[in-house]
């Protein structure tokens, strides 16, 4: 609450002015139909080599397929290992700009794939406990050497243990980083130029029993010591990703928190987190994220999200993914890398869709996205889609006003009521805007005198189903923003 009002404010929407145009046709990504999986397929991973060709990975258990092209040119392609199950893949290129593969096996052992001699991939199983699941796990190459580092988190006799395993000429180095009675998330893994480890990770209980939350920690080496930062004491869900700063070395990364998505960046020491979206999404927790930095250092982060309440039966396009389960692809970017602020949604990619963890790649000015149009590794047929995005992109100019904008319910029905929620920093006039996913203007209201703590209750209009962008605005400066879905 603020101190100067006492309790929230509450306008109706009869003290404010409703300008409602008419839902133009939503504008669509073009994208490249790669491949129709036919089996059993995760959802691909992607990563772009020094000279900008473009690597995509298809993990399915009849064989993971490898597409590859160069400068725009027509897209080639070959089955690299025959898989008798499928997992989550991490796919990553070194500075001698060979590939390397990260899987699970049929056993729950990691395995290092990479090109071999005469087009062949060589297998190499890391001597380790299994993982319990592909997807908690990180691959990197070593700046120097190119050989691969992993991070993994594996259960078992009552305890979790976080585990970096390192290649070299004389084999496998494994070694135990951590371990709790209390459950880790997925490990994120990041190399400095120098070599230098950065890892980030989820955890119920603290190192020494501290408080749970989202930790980051670095090291010279395997040997540690890794002393852990609390950076955002929320509960967290299971996956993140961490990526560096080029120009300065210093760590962004993006998690789940048990309802919401969040993003962290270091600067001078001190780390600053804040929402991407707040609490009143309604989804799983098992939300696979990508991050990446623009050519300006600019964060953008992919996130497959279920909605899993407010669907119908006519979301399941599929006939084999009956149910009531509906999964967007969404993106995310803002206009400055570190410090408090919000996210703007720029992007849907579509509905009964899913990413992966490694699905966003940029190389200098352009994104590239790749994701499989189903929600579940068991729907075929699944076709294997591609796009690339002009970055930065969608990002409106002006100063951050407001810590937060909440809005609520989100997801809502078309013609509800929307609740948004402000905190000003300087009182005045304030415009709320909803904009489609091309950024068009599609429904405002006024009110000429805010003050404080206050909300807005907004009677949406009838517009189509999908994901809009409500924005707060005092004169051309932008207070806020953020993303809301609309259902039937």
């Amino acid at each position: 609450m603020s101190a100067r009002s006492g309790i929230p404010l509450v306008l109706a929407l009869a003290a404010a002015t409703l300008l409602a145009a008419a839902a133009p046709a939503r504008a669509e990504l073009a994208y490249d139909t790669l491949y129709v999986a036919n089996s059993l397929c995760q959802p691909p991973a992607i990563a772009i080599d020094g000279t900008g060709v473009v690597h995509v990975m298809v993990p399915e258990d009849v064989g993971h397929r490898h597409f590859w092209r160069a400068g725009g040119g027509p897209w080639q392609q070959e089955v690299i290992t025959p898989a008798i199950n499928t997992s989550y893949v991490t796919l990553a290129v070194g500075p001698t700009d060979r590939l390397a593969l990260l899987r699970r096996g049929a056993a729950g052992n990691l395995i290092v794939l990479r090109p071999g001699q005469q087009a062949f991939w060589d297998a190499d199983t890391i001597p380790a406990p299994p993982t319990p699941s592909g997807s908690f796990s990180a691959l990197q190459l070593d700046p120097s050497t190119d050989e691969p580092l992993v991070a993994f988190v594996t259960n078992s006799g009552g305890f979790f243990r976080l585990t970096l395993a390192r290649r070299s000429q004389a084999g496998w180095f494994v070694t135990t980083v951590d371990s709790t009675p209390q459950s880790m998330s997925q490990p994120s893994l990041a190399l400095d130029p120098a070599g230098r480890i950065r890892l980030a990770l989820g955890r119920n209980v603290g190192p020494a029993n501290q408080a749970g939350g989202f930790y980051y920690a670095e090291a010279d080496d395997m040997t540690g010591p890794f002393t852990w930062t609390l950076v955002d004491p929320n509960l967290i869900a299971i996956n993140s990703a961490l990526q560096l700063d080029p120009a300065t070395g210093e760590p962004r990364v993006t998690f789940g928190k048990t309802l919401g998505l969040a993003y962290a960046s270091r600067s001078g020491g001190e780390w600053t987190s804040g929402p991407v979206y707040d609490e009143d999404f309604i989804g799983n927790s098992f939300r696979p994220l990508s991050l990446t930095l623009d050519a300006a250092g600019l964060p953008h982060i992919l996130e497959s999200y279920l909605i899993n309440v407010l669907t119908t039966s006519s979301s399941a396009a599929d006939p084999n993914c009956g149910g009531v389960n509906t999964p967007y692809i969404v993106h995310f970017s803002r206009d400055h890398a570190t410090g408090p602020g919000t996210f703007d949604f720029t992007h849907e990619l579509g509905n009964i869709h899913e990413s992966g963890g490694d699905a966003l790649a940029t190389f200098g000015p352009t994104m590239h996205i790749v994701w499989r149009k189903s929600w579940n590794f068991q729907c075929w047929p699944a076709p294997i889609l591609y796009t690339q995005i002009s970055s930065p992109v969608g990002v409106a100019p002006g100063v951050v006003r407001i810590s937060t904008l909440r809005i609520a319910p989100n997801p809502v029905r078309e013609g509800n009521v929307l609740h948004v929620r402000m905190s000003l920093a300087v009182d005045g006039p304030v415009a709320l805007h909803l904009t489609d996913v091309a950024g068009r203007s599609v429904a405002r209201i006024h009110h000429d005198g805010l003050r404080g703590d206050g909300e807005v209750r907004w009677t949406l209009p009838k517009l189509a189903a999908g994901w809009y962008q409500v924005r707060a605005k005092q004169g051309d400066i932008v207070l806020g923003s953020a993303p809301l879905l609309i259902v039937d």
